[in-house]
């Protein structure tokens, strides 16, 4: 057996034993040929102080490990070699035992988890060892001196303290096992809550007079004793909403909606008990809502507003009741509150609109005769769906909102049943997206033996060509006959219409579409006479409604006028009129036959104008021929004396290119 010497506690393990304050000192009284230094604070129970070293390996010191370390602080040594290499022997170790006096514990610390066999590695630097706690890198147990350095060997376990933790009532679970990082400044520290980054939950370290923003491992929640005040708005889901919302354990009101909100959180706030209190409304799904939610400190006496899908002034509201009565009465609308905080990341569905699928050329009609049970429903001739949530805050602020260049697909509020009469424009309030594209109008080209006919259909081909469907229809006796067949042709609701001596304009807006707004009607563009400089609906393009046209029995003097009509003036075409002494003769025939009518019913000024420039204006090819039928066509009324019956001959090409002949020989 080799001689044994210890430093530290003595072990009682050998009666020869003996205590040597170095290895130095050690290896002057060793009187066998090698000996044992050893750490008198280790377990040596079942370590075997009879192991030998290889042969070639016994000039080292070697060096046996523990549990932490593979320098344990148990050597054996060559004697006269207590300065040669160090070997770190693997083939057997001690186990260091506990040393608590080498240990600093500052803080609530459960004192089972904090394992004090640990110790430093010999071959480095002193320093202050931190270990870990469940909430910080530091816990305030520490090992040792020098420079921080922070290790995890070990997780300690923080314990609950009360003691520097200032706590709002309304806040719950709160996790007094926290404690901040003892070797950081003295802040006071202010807790998250799920959605804000303060909660008014504190915890203050003696001294500390900055603030500093954190959150626990979970995060702070509040109490749920805030009132909710259910706006009912009269849909079919009214009562599944209710019972939705007090199954979660909500006190919950209903108050009908009535006028604005505005209005209805005033009446809210009068009979409120709570500090706060949710405004929430049957139109939204409030399945995955968190009634928990709780403004930053320096929100909290804001208006708080929640989207509606994407609408920023949605339909749910965290109201501070007090600040909201203060100024309840000196404001007019919801958007002049003082201080609104729209919330950016809490967003809430708001339920689908009704949807009513019409066949009219008109929303007017469908719109008078449904009867709404939704703030708004969407209206529209097909099967589409619109990413838009209206906004319902005041009664001004529920427009009507148009998607398409005709406003065919229109979300309509019910208010609108308080005004609407003969068109939606009564509404006053319409807003128009534009943001889904339609088909274009169909080009029907009318032609009955005009000149140039066949070069004006080309013209219009050219310029329809991908954009417009384009029909020739030509050789049917009877305007009437030729305008219903048109119609029958056409398939979009309105259609152009382009006759066979009208030069269709580059500029001519083909992508034009009617107003579904408004009744159904005809819409006349104008057209440029070459001959007397005049420019106005008379041979214009004109956008014919197909059920109208079809329910026209041509009994008026003139088709168009004769039904629903509105002048879009916009210069479409040049009316080649003139190519042929025929066609330039009937065709101012038949106009001042209709412009005489009118002057004579209406004293209107500007036909006076057009009438009188007809009778005394004409240059260019066959400007004679016009000149002779504008005033053939006066005679003739003056003739029959404006009678109606008479004056519907002139309707008829075949009548006017008789008498064309009997007064001219040509």
């Amino acid at each position: 057996m080799y001689d044994v010497f210890y430093f530290g506690p003595k072990p009682c393990l050998f009666p020869h034993e003996k205590f040597a304050e170095s290895i130095e000192v050690a290896d002057s009284l060793s009187r066998t040929s090698c000996y044992w230094y050893i750490y008198g604070g280790n377990d040596y129970s079942k370590f075997n102080f009879y192991w030998q070293p290889n042969i070639w390996e016994r000039n080292y010191t070697h060096v046996f490990g523990d549990q932490w370390r593979e320098y344990g602080y148990t050597f054996f040594v060559k004697t006269g070699n207590a300065k040669a290499d160090i070997y770190f022997n693997k083939d057997q170790r001690c186990e260091r035992l506990p040393h608590p006096h080498l240990f600093t514990c500052n803080g609530s610390i459960d004192p089972e988890t904090v394992d004090t066999t640990w110790h430093d590695n010999a071959l480095e630097p002193d320093f202050t060892y931190h270990f870990p706690s469940q909430h910080q890198r530091a816990s305030g147990v520490t090992y040792g001196t020098g420079p921080n350095k922070f290790t995890s060997d070990f997780v300690v376990t923080a314990l609950p303290d009360k003691t520097n933790w200032t706590v709002p009532k309304d806040i719950e679970d709160v996790d007094y096992t926290w404690h901040p990082d003892p070797t950081q400044p003295p802040f006071i520290y202010e807790f998250a809550t799920e959605y804000q980054k303060t909660s008014g939950l504190l915890y203050t370290v003696p001294g500390a007079t900055d603030k500093k923003y954190t959150s626990m491992h979970r995060k702070v929640k509040r109490r749920t004793d805030t009132e909710v005040y259910l706006i009912d708005f009269m849909t079919d889901s009214t009562t599944a909403k209710l019972d939705a919302l007090k199954n979660r354990g909500l006190d919950v009101k209903k108050t009908r909606f009535v006028g604005s909100y505005l209005d209805i959180i005033k009446r809210i706030c009068t009979s409120a008990t709570t500090e706060y209190v949710w405004v929430v409304t049957t139109l939204c799904d409030y399945s995955n809502f968190d009634f928990n939610w709780y403004p930053e400190t320096w929100q909290s006496t804001m208006l708080h507003v929640f989207a509606s899908n994407e609408q920023k002034f949605g339909d749910t509201f965290l109201v501070h009741v007090e600040s909201f009565r203060a100024q309840a009465e000196r404001i007019k609308l919801l958007d002049w509150y003082d201080t609104v905080n729209y919330v950016e990341d809490v967003v809430v569905p708001r339920d689908p609109m009704p949807t009513v699928i019409y066949e009219q050329d008109t929303l007017v009609d469908t719109v008078n005769l449904y009867k709404f049970k939704s703030p708004y429903v969407l209206f529209a001739p097909y099967e589409c769906s619109i990413a838009h949530t209206p906004k319902l805050w005041a009664v001004k602020d529920r427009d009507v909102h148009t998607f398409t260049p005709s406003n065919s697909v229109a979300q309509v509020p019910r208010e609108i049943h308080q005004t609407i009469c003969e068109q939606i424009y009564d509404y006053p309030y319409i807003s128009k997206h534009k943001t889904i594209p339609e088909q274009r109008l169909d080009t029907i080209f009318i032609s009955n033996g005009e000149p140039e006919a066949d070069k004006w259909f080309k013209r219009t081909q050219e310029l329809t060509a991908g954009s417009n469907r384009c029909v020739h229809i030509q050789g049917v006796q009877g305007r009437t006959n030729a305008y219903k067949e048109a119609a029958r042709q056409s398939k979009t609701p309105w259609f152009f219409t382009v006759f066979g001596k009208l030069e269709l304009l580059p500029e001519f807006p083909l992508d034009w579409q009617p107003d579904y707004l408004q009744k159904p009607k005809h819409y006349i563009f104008y057209s440029e006479n070459p001959v007397n400089g005049l420019c106005y609906g008379h041979m214009g393009v004109i956008a014919y409604n197909r059920e109208l046209v079809l329910a026209n029995p041509g009994k008026g003097l003139d088709f168009t006028l004769s039904q629903a009509h509105e002048v879009v003036p916009v210069v479409g075409s040049i009316a080649h009129f003139n190519d042929s002494p025929t066609m330039a003769w009937r065709t101012a025939f038949r106009e001042v036959v209709k412009l005489k009518q009118f002057v004579e019913q209406s004293k209107d000024v500007e036909a006076e104008y057009r009438l009188k420039t007809w009778l005394t204006r004409a240059d260019g090819l066959n400007a004679e021929y016009v000149l002779s039928g504008a005033n053939e066509g006066a005679k003739f009324y003056d003739e029959v004396a404006g009678d109606p019956k008479q004056l519907q001959l002139s309707y008829e090409w075949t009548w006017l290119d008789s008498k064309f002949k009997t007064l001219n020989s040509v």
